[in-house]
């Protein structure tokens, strides 16, 4: 634990002193140390008052305690005179004009003292400060006058109410310190405001942003009269920070000439557009945030939107305008699918110039093809014979939308050289009326018979190289292979087909002869002018050097070629020819033998 032997205090009083019992009632002070309690007859918070505490001594007890609750005391003593009574103490202004002392008791006494004369004060004279005067009337007591000088002259300083207070709402104030007086600050006019000292000459001010104050610096020095300027604070604000909107540059304009802009409406100040870069552009209001802008097609235009609160600094922003054309509608030229690309694996496309953007060719369908130079709108186009291509001219005046359009190139092949096989004219067609054609196959194209001259003709299948052909015996006909690749020039070739008939031959009657008959002409047969051929035949004559050793039916020949066929040949003699005639059904030769 701990023990601590506290020291009482060491306590004074203040002098003895008199007073009269007209005095008013004063502090008493002297103490020490301060912060002590007064007490007696007359004392009730910390003032004596002589007139309650009647003439004569009075012991005055002043007590003081420490902290730790230690106590001391002293005492000391005030009289209180009754006989002569003095007005109360007094503070006048030194510009007042002199005046008449009064207020002693009894009256008829005198008054001395600075500044008095004849009974009068005169605070000039007497200058600023405390005076003591004393009134005599057989005994004699004081009072004390204050002169106080005139207050400084008051300068609140000076206004406040340009670009410096933009964005302010705090201030510092620049009135001047009195030398005489004490000052005070004070609003006149304006609300929300506040002083962070207001005794300061050069407090802080706060307020509200846009609000214009009257403030007044007053310089007191009572009872004299006040010393008042008044300043004026304007807090300016900031205009709105200018937000131009976003840039329209992006396909939205294509094709437009006029847009909507799209700017922030300002709270504090007020809008204005402008044009920063860009001709031949105009606004429909110029004030609204919202206005409508025309310009030239193709062009780009910087605007500025402004927002200004004079004093302040204008806020400004910019935005980009441009008017983007739409690319020339893209023309890609005709097709070229018609007979003059047969036998081309190349063309000049024909499709047309842009005026606004640029053009390229590309391939949509087909492989194996290629430009000569793809952004030429009359480039060359290379492919592969017999293939079909869709080909695009595209403009691009980026950012709009492309402009496209189409065009189809057929490299058409020529058909396969026709080849229609060669004639048949001869014997191979005797007794016919159908036969095979012998025509080429097309690789390109295909191949269909017709026939050029002739009737009664049919084809087998009119589409195959190879086809039969039927007609009328005896009938020659001009047929005609076409092999054709629209649109190309069909390819043809013709062919002659007879079909020759057999004659109608008869023969002389059957006939028998001796072996011993000479040799003899064949003859009988029709039409004149054939040829005999048989055993024993020879050179149009029948010689018996044959000998017949069977028979032959002449069921198994037709009327028309029965014919006399020996068997068995005769010795190797001279022996007479014989005729031969035909028979019913078969011939008999008789031979003598020797």
């Amino acid at each position: 634990m701990n023990i601590t032997f506290n020291q009482n205090p060491a306590v004074t009083c203040p002098e003895d002193l008199t007073v009269n019992s007209s005095d008013p009632a004063f502090s008493l002070s002297g103490g020490s140390p301060v912060g002590g309690t007064y007490s007696g007859p007359g004392v009730s918070g910390g003032l004596f008052t002589p007139a309650v505490a009647g003439g004569g001594n009075h012991t005055i007890t002043y007590s003081y305690t420490t902290a730790a609750g230690c106590s001391g005391s002293c005492t000391f003593t005030i009289t209180v005179n009754t006989s002569v009574s003095c007005p109360a103490n007094s503070t006048v202004c030194i510009s007042e004009p002199a005046f008449t002392l009064s207020g002693g008791s009894p009256a008829g006494g005198t008054y001395s003292g600075s500044g008095v004369s004849s009974g009068l004060f005169n605070p000039a004279m007497a200058g600023a400060g405390t005076h003591i005067i004393t009134y005599t009337n057989g005994g004699s007591c004081t009072f004390s006058i204050t002169v106080t000088a005139l207050p400084t002259p008051a300068n609140a300083g000076a206004d406040q109410t340009n670009e410096a207070t933009c964005g302010q709402t705090q201030v510092t104030l620049a009135a001047n310190t009195p030398t005489v007086g004490t000052g005070a600050w004070s609003i006149v006019t304006g609300t929300g405001g506040s002083f962070g000292n207001a005794t300061s000459p050069t407090s802080t001010f706060s307020g509200t942003a846009g609000n214009t104050y009257t403030l007044r610096w007053t310089i007191s020095n009572s009872p004299c009269v006040a010393s008042t300027d008044n300043v004026i604070i304007t807090l300016n604000r900031n205009p709105t920070p200018a937000n131009a909107g976003p840039d329209q540059t992006g396909a939205a304009t294509c094709g437009l000439t006029t847009v909507t802009l799209a700017a922030n409406t300002p709270t504090v100040g007020t809008g204005a557009w402008s044009i920063v870069t860009g001709t031949g552009g105009s606004f429909g209001n110029a004030t609204s945030p919202t206005s409508t802008f025309s310009g030239t097609a193709g062009n780009t235009y910087t605007l500025r939107w402004t927002t200004s609160n004079s004093p302040c600094v204008a806020s400004t922003d910019n935005v980009i305008i441009t008017f983007n054309r739409n690319p020339t509608p893209a023309n890609a030229g005709p097709d070229q699918t018609g007979a003059t690309t047969c036998g081309q694996t190349q063309v000049t496309l024909a499709a047309n110039t842009p005026t606004v953007g640029t053009g390229a060719w590309s391939i949509v369908t087909g492989t194996g093809g290629s430009f000569g130079n793809a952004t030429s709108p009359t480039s060359t186009f290379s492919g592969t014979a017999g293939n079909t291509y869709t080909l695009r001219w595209t403009i691009s005046n980026s950012p709009c939308v492309a402009s496209t359009d189409n065009v189809t190139i057929t490299f058409n092949r020529n058909p396969t050289t026709a080849n229609a096989g060669p004639d048949q004219t001869g014997a191979t067609t005797c007794g016919q009326t159908t036969v095979t054609l012998v025509a080429n196959t097309p690789t390109v194209g295909t191949g269909a018979w017709s026939i050029v001259t002739g009737t009664g003709g049919s084809f087998g299948n009119a589409t195959s190289p190879t086809s039969t052909f039927s007609g009328t015996a005896g009938n020659t006909y001009t047929l005609r292979w076409t092999i054709s690749n629209s649109p190309c020039v069909a390819s043809t070739d013709d062919m002659n087909i007879t079909f020759n008939q057999n004659p109608a031959v008869t023969c002389p009657e059957d006939l028998t002869v001796n072996s011993s008959d000479p040799a003899f002409s064949l003859s009988g047969g029709s039409p004149v002018g054939g040829t005999y051929s048989g055993p024993g035949v020879s050179g149009g004559l029948f010689t018996r050097r044959w000998r017949a050793v069977a028979t032959i039916p002449s069921r198994i020949l037709t009327p028309r070629q029965r014919v006399v066929r020996a068997l068995a040949r005769l010795p190797s003699r001279s022996t007479p020819a014989f005729p031969v005639r035909p028979i019913p059904r078969y011939v008999s030769v008789n031979r003598h033998l020797p």
